[in-house]
């Protein structure tokens, strides 16, 4: 009897043992598939100086290769014919003054920031900008012919539509997250390099601050989720006429909407926190500071 009653106590306490095992290694197993629900995502939108004029034969190659490798950082671009693939630089061979065969945005730095301070995630970029393109008209979810035509972008198809492409792209990025085991994206941060071409009409620069309002205002409300950090450069090409009144809406709307960040900027012609090499667009340097910039905002 003695021993029937240990062997039974023996048999339980295995049982018991094995039960919560078994429950341990479901919770484990719940914990990875809840940290693989959504795919980090960060979208990098703007015109010209998003798209990048630095020039990608100056980068260190060891540097630009490990990102371009590295399995854990997907990327779509224009570059990439909006399929998400791996990171790679615009492949162009330019006009004076540039004259270089390969061109890089603010996504490279960008990227590097962002993918070191989450070394065991996969990550998600979506770069999607024009340049020459206003707030105005191009990325207006409002778009008219008659507003594209007042600021002359009427005539150019890549000019056209933008943020309705934005949100056929958000698509293309949901579809990879699911066919990848996931249930869908987690949109962390918006970053927004943009306002030169609104700085040159004095009816743009004086709507620029109302109109990048409603932009914000429409991509909480048509994105997948709402809260997201939108985090934007200072514009500073002093050459166009209505630039301060840009620059000033910019620094105004971060102190009045929530989660909205930007970068400041010096309103000088030959800037040293973002360096340019002409009136207008950033050289290598710029750019990469102007993506590190950008992620240290986006967490």
């Amino acid at each position: 009897m003695f021993t029937s009653s240990i062997t039974y106590k023996l048999a339980l306490t295995q049982t018991l043992t094995i039960l919560l095992f078994s429950i341990s290694s479901v919770l484990c197993i719940a914990g990875e598939t809840s940290e693989k629900k959504h795919l980090r995502t960060y979208l990098l939108l703007g015109q010209s100086n998003m798209v990048g004029w630095g020039d990608y034969s100056a980068l260190d190659p060891k540097w630009a290769k490990a990102q371009e490798v590295n399995a854990r950082i997907h990327f779509c671009s224009k570059e990439t014919g909006w399929k998400v693939s791996r990171l790679q630089p615009s492949r162009r061979t330019t006009d004076k003054p540039y004259k270089v065969k390969g061109t890089f945005g603010p996504e490279y730095s960008f990227v590097d920031s962002i993918s070191k301070k989450h070394k065991n995630e996969d990550i998600l970029f979506l770069k999607h900008a024009v340049g020459g393109t206003t707030l105005f008209a191009a990325w207006n979810k409002e778009w008219t012919l008659a507003n594209a035509r007042k600021v002359k972008e009427d005539r150019m198809e890549g000019k056209l539509r933008l943020y309705a492409a934005l949100l056929q792209k958000i698509q293309v990025l949901q579809k990879y997250a699911r066919e990848n085991g996931y249930t869908g994206i987690d949109i962390q941060s918006v970053v927004w390099v943009q306002g030169e071409s609104d700085a040159i009409r004095a009816f743009t620069a004086k709507t620029y601050k109302a109109n990048l309002t409603q932009f914000i205002r429409n991509l909480r409300a048509d994105l997948p989720d709402a809260d997201f950090r939108f985090i934007y450069l200072q514009v500073n090409s002093m050459k166009f006429p209505h630039i301060d009144a840009v620059r000033k809406a910019q620094v105004e709307l971060a102190h009045e909407l929530k989660n909205t960040f930007v970068v400041k900027s010096s309103p000088v012609n030959r800037p040293e926190d973002f360096p340019k090499y002409d009136a207008v667009h950033y050289n290598k340097d710029g750019v990469i500071n102007i993506g590190k910039a950008l992620a240290e905002k986006s967490e």
